[in-house]
């Protein structure tokens, strides 16, 4: 079996300090939205959102406060994109980042014109890649009009991909997955029946096995739906800014599934894509 033919993994890193409140979209899909204030920091793979050629980064701030003395904290917001050249590195050594984008708080504030100086703050770019990407798939997904009440189809699968949490019917929850595992590979080719069956080892033996269920009774009337990049995504929300999903396992309460949906067409029907 010849091994995959690997594409450049691109990956981000948002750093928030405990004063501030943003919200990250790259090429219009949410990327990074939590309901709190910070501090935070994530990272992770982001070429399911990328296409090689031009890509759109838009930040919302919604809420900081003065920058604080450190290595990081002088900036109240970071957002970075980059690479890494030293992927197979032993742990002891250190990363080689190539940055493709780096974002700062306040520093994009102080640098936009003085009428827009205020909270909350919006910033927006376009930043080149100039790599071989694969297309998303939301790119050429079907157009969908709605409005924040969903559609039929949009409120049962959400409802679908609750009930089989609920009910710990953990193999019908990695087929609503499915998509997402899919979608999770873009940056290889090769044999994709094995990377996908590998993630989903991964849920089972980090997760599943441990019995998430959700907290609370789903009540479809704080479910907000947001169509995003001209309707082919569909955001899954709450109107309290709280989580779509959020189970704790029953095995372990140190673990738990915390999130909202990303979903696009596929076959005729929403699906979990990101």
């Amino acid at each position: 079996m010849s091994e995959p033919v690997l594409r450049p993994v691109v990956s981000y890193w948002v750093y928030v300090n405990d004063k501030s409140w943003v919200r990250v979209y790259i090429n219009d899909v949410p990327l990074y939205r939590t309901p709190h204030v910070g501090p935070d920091s994530r990272s992770g793979p982001l070429n399911y959102l990328l296409q090689a050629g031009a890509n759109e980064l838009k930040i919302e701030v919604l809420k900081t406060g003065k920058p604080q003395a450190g290595k990081y904290q002088q900036n109240a917001i970071i957002f970075q994109v980059y690479t890494v050249n030293n992927m197979d590195a032993p742990e002891s050594e250190k990363l080689d980042r190539e940055i493709l984008l780096d974002v700062r708080y306040p520093q994009i504030l102080t640098s936009a014109e003085e009428e827009h100086q205020h909270l909350p703050f919006y910033h927006r770019e376009v930043f080149e890649l100039n790599m071989d990407l694969a297309t998303p798939l939301f790119v050429n997904a079907p157009e969908c009009q709605f409005d924040c009440a969903g559609t039929p189809a949009l409120r049962e699968a959400v409802e679908r991909i609750y009930q089989v949490l609920d009910r710990g019917d953990y193999d019908a929850l990695l087929d609503e997955l499915s998509l997402k595992f899919s979608c999770d590979e873009l940056v290889l080719e090769g044999d994709a029946d094995r990377l996908r069956g590998a993630r989903i080892a991964q849920w089972q033996q980090e997760l599943l096995q441990y019995e998430p269920r959700p907290n609370e009774p789903l009540d479809m009337s704080m479910i907000h739906f947001e169509p995003r990049f001209g309707g082919r995504v569909a955001y899954v929300t709450r109107h309290d800014e709280q989580y779509v999903l959020d189970a704790v396992c029953r095995k372990d309460a140190k673990r738990r599934i915390r999130t909202d949906l990303l979903m696009v067409q596929q076959g005729g029907r929403w699906r979990v894509f990101a």
